[in-house]
C-alpha cells in the first residue's frame, strides 16, 4: 500500500517481467531475469508468474476463479498448440 505514484505498479511489473529495467539488476527466485531475452522471459514469465489485473482483460459474465480457470485453460491449450507444431517439425 502507498500513495498514487509511489511506484507498486512500476515494482509488480519489474518483478514480473513486464518491463525492464534502466539501471540495476532484477534477480527473482535465483534468477536474473533482467539479463533474458524476449522469449527466455516469455517463457520464464508463463512458467513463474500469474497476473490479475484489476481492469483489463477481463470477462465481465465470469467470477475471478472462472476468470482464472479460462486463462488457465487457455495457456493449456497454447502449451498443446506448441508441442503439437513441435513434433510436426521433427
Amino acid at each position: 500500500m502507498g500513495p498514487s505514484g509511489s511506484g507498486k505498479s512500476t515494482l509488480l511489473n519489474l518483478i514480473g517481467g513486464l518491463d525492464r529495467p534502466s539501471s540495476g539488476e532484477i534477480e527473482v527466485a535465483g534468477q536474473r531475469i533482467d539479463i533474458m531475452g524476449d522469449g527466455a522471459l516469455a517463457r520464464w514469465r508463463a512458467n513463474n508468474v500469474g497476473f490479475i489485473f484489476q481492469m483489463y482483460n477481463l470477462l465481465p459474465v465470469l467470477t475471478r476463479r472462472a476468470q482464472c480457470r479460462a486463462a488457465a485453460a487457455a495457456d493449456a491449450a497454447l502449451a498443446r498448440r506448441a508441442r503439437a507444431s513441435a513434433s510436426r517439425r521433427r
